[in-house]
């Protein structure tokens, strides 16, 4: 299970812009915080995501997943702050069986 994690990881972050920070939420839950990026934009990021997951064999076929993708309008908030916004996200998106992405602003 790890190793199926850590390969998500590493396709989520080799997906998304370099400037962008990844981060384990809990438990199989990531979080993408990404500053300054048009919605627009993000939602290419998420198809290229998608994409990029189909095409590998050994995850398309072993897990499914959601995304939270949050807009971050105030540079000063503190970690803490977009950590619970994303995990309040996560919950909610968790309970849709059909949403896969969620942009949060």
């Amino acid at each position: 299970a790890n190793k199926i994690l850590k390969s998500f990881a590493n396709l989520l972050q080799n997906s998304i812009y370099k400037n962008a920070t990844v981060a384990r939420v809990y438990g199989a839950n990531f979080g993408v915080l990404i500053d300054d990026c048009a919605q627009k934009t993000v939602e290419k990021l998420y198809k290229d995501l998608v994409a990029d997951f189909a095409k590998n064999d050994n995850l398309f076929s072993t897990i499914t997943f959601r995304t939270i993708i949050i807009y971050v309008k105030d540079s000063t908030a503190s970690i803490q702050t977009l950590y619970k916004k994303a995990q309040s996200n996560m919950q909610l998106i968790e309970q849709d069986n059909i949403k896969r992405y969620l942009f949060v602003e």
